[in-house]
């Protein structure tokens, strides 16, 4: 029992100075001039999402940064159905993949590109109009080889809303334990890095696996340099996706993210992952055993109090509010969802992309 207390005492620490750490991360500026803006290869993995990658590319369309500096590579995954472009006012290459799966669709794509920086993305996104000049900048750098922004999921449903609640905190995360010099996560629909440096360390990435293409990217370029790999926090930056429509594409999609963490090869990810999955057992062990009791019901009052203002700071950054009825459900159920998928990430199958997928 004494466990228990402890670890939702330290999670209520761990809320506070998450809270101070993403306060205290500055804001990027590209409003100064960029000298010599480098020419950038985008290179987006698309399987059977042709009909989203419409609107990603009429977002790139208005991209501020010269049309004839970037190209966009187009590596299809053996889709059902695939869909040519015209030629449009921006250079646009459809590649078929060379191999299986996302991991060699952008390997496809960065062994097609022309650029030295690499700028990776989702088809079912959508990018703002300064996106690539963030990037631009942060690579005038020559010592940096990797960096990531925020992905923020759209939608308007309930059910929507509780996934951007529950996203938010990912972003959160992931950039918090950045500046801590601990790296976690970050995500493939906004990161790039130097073709250079990618090709350094490709032998030594898991291939195996159906998700991770980024974080093992990231994980092992910081093991060789920590101060090569940044974090991008601008509002003007942010990328936008869909929330899943439904409970069987979140299952399954929470599956393929839950697969990979017993893979990584930094210890801190897998210690902080197993803290945070500790402290909500926690919160369940006490609920049981203390459910009327004042000191549990000042317990939740602090921690959801403080989460909901972590998650309303993190939110503001892509524009949202945070829907007060989706906290107050996810305060309910996501203790028992973390749990599930901690347990079930390791044994189950799982379907993505129509493909059958195994966690191990």
């Amino acid at each position: 029992m004494i466990i228990v207390i402890v670890s939702a005492i330290l999670y209520i620490f761990f809320l506070i100075i998450s809270l101070i750490t993403w306060i205290r991360i500055k804001n990027i500026d590209v409003t100064k001039d960029i000298d010599n803006l480098p020419f950038v290869s985008i290179v987006v993995a698309c399987r059977d999402d042709y009909h989203k990658l419409d609107n990603l590319i009429c977002s790139m369309e208005l991209l501020q940064y010269p049309h004839h500096l970037f190209e966009i590579i187009v590596v299809d995954d053996h889709s059902a159905k695939i869909y040519y472009y015209e030629k449009k006012n921006i250079e646009i290459k459809q590649l078929k993949n060379s191999g299986i799966g996302k991991k060699a669709a952008i390997y496809t794509g960065i062994m097609a590109s022309k650029a030295d920086i690499i700028v990776c993305t989702d088809a079912d996104c959508e990018v703002q109009s300064t996106w690539l000049l963030h990037y631009a900048k942060i690579f005038e750098n020559n010592d940096i080889n990797l960096a990531f922004g925020a992905v923020m999921y759209s939608g308007t449903h309930l059910f929507e809303k509780m996934q951007q609640i529950e996203f938010a905190s990912l972003v959160g995360s992931a950039a918090v334990t950045h500046k801590w010099g601990l790296p976690t996560m970050c995500n493939a629909a906004n990161v790039a890095y130097r073709k250079n440096a990618y090709l350094s360390v490709i032998n030594d990435l898991p291939n195996d696996l159906p998700s991770g293409d980024d974080e093992f990217l990231m994980h092992q370029l910081y093991k060789n340099n920590p101060k090569s790999v940044v974090y991008i926090k601008s509002n003007t930056h942010v990328v936008c996706t869909r929330a899943c429509r439904n409970i069987i594409e979140l299952y399954h999609q929470r599956m393929r993210w839950a697969s990979k963490w017993e893979h990584y090869t930094l210890s801190h990810v897998q210690w902080i992952a197993l803290f945070v999955l500790f402290s909500n057992i926690s919160y369940i062990v006490i609920g049981v055993i203390s459910l009327f009791e004042i000191y549990y019901l000042v317990y939740i009052l602090i921690r959801a109090i403080l989460e909901y203002v972590f998650l309303r700071k993190v939110m503001v950054l892509g524009g949202q509010r945070i829907n007060l009825l989706a906290f107050l459900i996810l305060q309910l159920v996501y203790p028992y969802y973390v749990i599930f998928f901690a347990i079930a990430g390791r044994f189950k199958k799982f379907n993505w992309k129509n493909r059958n997928l195994h966690s191990r």
